[in-house]
C-alpha cells in the first residue's frame, strides 16, 4: 500500500514515507509507561487502561480515512495510533505470563506474539487486493470496527483483569522511581538494546520488502505482495511457539545442571532466553543476507523464509527474559520501558534511515545494511547471558555463611 502512497500523495521521498511509521512510535514510546502507571492505580484500572486505549486506537482508524489524502494529517492520525496501541501492548504480555500455568509461561506468551506477526502477514497480502489508496484506505474503517468488538470483549470480561489484592500494594514509588528501577538493572537495559538493534533491522523489512519486491520484480507484483504476506504469516505462526516451546525446553534443563542450580528461577529464565536468542539471531542473518543476491523471487523468499522463522522463534524467549530480568512487580513497566527503547532505536528510525540509504545507495545496499546490524543483537544478547549468570554466581556467593579458618599459628 506505501506505494500507492507514495504516488497518490505527490510523489513522496524514501525519507518522507518512512516518517509516517516513526511517528507511530513516537506516540508509542511516550504512552507506554504513563499507561503502565495509570493501570496500577487500582485492581480494576488494568483493564480501564486498556479499554481507554484501544478506545483511542479506534479514533485514529476514524481519522486516518478522512485525512487519507493529506500527509500532515497522516502524519498526526499515526501519532495517535500509536498512543492507543500503548495500553494494550505494555500490559498483555506481563498478563499472559500471570494467568499462564507453570511450564508454559513462554509458550503461551509465544502465541500472543505471534498474533502481531500474523496481523503483519495478513495485512500485506489483503493490500494486494486494492490497486490505489484512495480504495484501500477503507482498511482503516474495518480495522476500527474490530477493535470496538474487542473494545466491547474487554468490558464484558473485565472482572476477569482485575489485579490480585497483593500485586496493587507491592507497586511502590512513582513513575520517576520505577523507570530509575529498572534502568538500574544492566542486564535489563542490554536486552532492550539488543531487541532495539534487532527491531531495527525487523522494522525495515517490514517497510521496505514489499517495495524492493515490486520494484526488483515488476512483472510478479502480486505474487510479491502475496508471498511476502505469507511468508511473514507463516514464519510468524511456527516461529513464535517455536520459540516458546524451545524457551520451557531450556530453561527446564538448565536449571538441572549443576552450574545453574544455584541461580534463581528469574535467572535461569534469562539466560535461557539468551542462549536461545543469540544462536538465532545470528543463524537468521546468515539467511536473509543471500536473499538479495538470488535472481529468481522463489529462491528469495526460500531464504527469507528460513531467515525470518529463526528471527522470529526469538520473540518469546528475549521478552520473558526481558520480564524477569527486573522485580515481579515492575514486570509491566519493564515491559513498557522495553518497547519504548527498543523502537526508539529500532523501528522507529530504520523506515526513515533505511529510506536515506535507499535514495543514495540503492534497494540492495541498505538491504544488506540493515542484515548486517543483527551482529550486534547477538553480542548483547550474548553478553547479557554471561552477565546474568555472573550476578547470580556473586548473589549466591553472598549468602553463603563464611568458614571459619584456624592458621597455623593459632593451633
Amino acid at each position: 500500500m506505501m506505494k500507492y502512497i507514495e504516488i497518490e500523495l505527490g510523489g513522496l521521498s524514501g525519507t518522507q514515507s518512512g516518517l509516517l511509521p516513526s511517528m507511530f512510535m513516537v506516540g508509542f514510546m511516550i504512552a507506554s509507561p504513563l499507561c503502565v502507571r495509570l493501570s496500577q492505580k487500582g485492581r480494576d484500572w488494568q483493564v480501564y487502561t486498556i479499554i481507554m486505549g484501544l478506545c483511542v486506537l479506534v479514533v485514529s482508524s476514524v481519522v486516518t480515512y478522512f485525512v487519507a489524502m493529506s500527509y500532515a494529517g497522516l502524519l498526526v492520525a499515526r501519532l495517535i495510533s500509536g498512543v492507543g496501541e500503548a495500553a494494550f501492548c505494555s500490559l498483555a504480555p506481563p498478563i499472559i505470563d500471570t494467568a499462564a500455568p507453570v511450564g508454559r509461561k513462554s509458550l503461551y506468551v509465544g502465541i500472543y506474539f505471534m498474533f502481531l506477526y500474523v496481523g503483519y502477514g495478513l495485512g500485506s497480502g489483503i493490500c494486494c487486493l486494492f490497486d490505489s489508496w484512495q480504495r484501500g484506505r477503507v482498511l482503516y474503517l474495518a480495522g476500527a470496527g474490530l477493535v470496538a468488538l474487542c473494545i466491547g470483549a474487554f468490558t464484558l470480561l473485565r472482572k476477569r483483569f482485575l489485579i490480585p489484592e497483593g500485586a496493587v500494594s507491592a507497586v511502590t514509588g512513582s513513575l520517576i522511581h520505577q523507570l530509575k528501577v529498572v534502568f538500574t538493572k544492566s542486564v535489563f537495559v542490554l536486552l532492550c538494546v539488543g531487541y532495539g538493534f534487532f527491531f531495527f533491522t525487523f522494522g525495515a523489512f517490514a517497510f521496505w520488502i514489499p517495495t524492493y519486491l515490486a520494484k526488483e520484480y515488476p512483472d510478479q507484483k502480486m505474487l510479491a505482495d502475496l508471498g511476502f504476506g505469507a511468508v511473514t504469516c507463516l514464519t510468524g505462526i511456527i516461529g513464535t511457539v517455536v520459540g516458546g516451546a524451545l524457551m520451557e525446553l531450556i530453561s527446564a534443563r538448565l536449571s538441572k545442571r549443576d552450574k545453574f542450580k544455584n541461580l534463581s528461577h528469574d535467572r535461569v529464565m534469562v539466560v535461557s532466553g539468551c542462549i536461545i536468542c543469540c544462536v538465532l539471531v545470528f543463524s537468521g542473518m546468515l539467511f536473509t543476507i543471500p536473499a538479495v543476491f538470488t535472481s529468481s523471487i522463489y529462491i528469495f523468499f526460500i531464504f527469507f523464509a528460513l531467515g525470518t522463522l529463526l528471527l522470529f522463534s526469538t520473540t518469546a524467549p528475549v521478552n520473558i527474559a526481558i520480564m524477569y530480568s527486573v522485580p515481579a512487580s515492575l514486570k509491566a513497566q519493564a515491559m513498557a520501558v522495553s518497547v519504548g527503547v527498543s523502537h526508539l532505536i529500532g523501528d522507529f528510525p530504520s523506515p526513515s534511515i533505511t529510506g536515506v540509504m535507499i535514495d543514495n545507495f540503492g534497494f540492495k545496499a541498505a538491504i544488506l545494511a540493515v542484515s548486517g546490524v543483527l551482529v550486534i543483537p547477538t553480542a548483547l544478547w550474548a553478553f547479557s547471558g554471561y552477565l546474568s549468570k555472573k550476578q547470580g554466581d556473586l548473589a549466591t556467593e553472598s549468602q553463603q555463611p563464611k568458614q571459619l579458618t584456624t592458621s597455623p599459628s593459632m593451633q
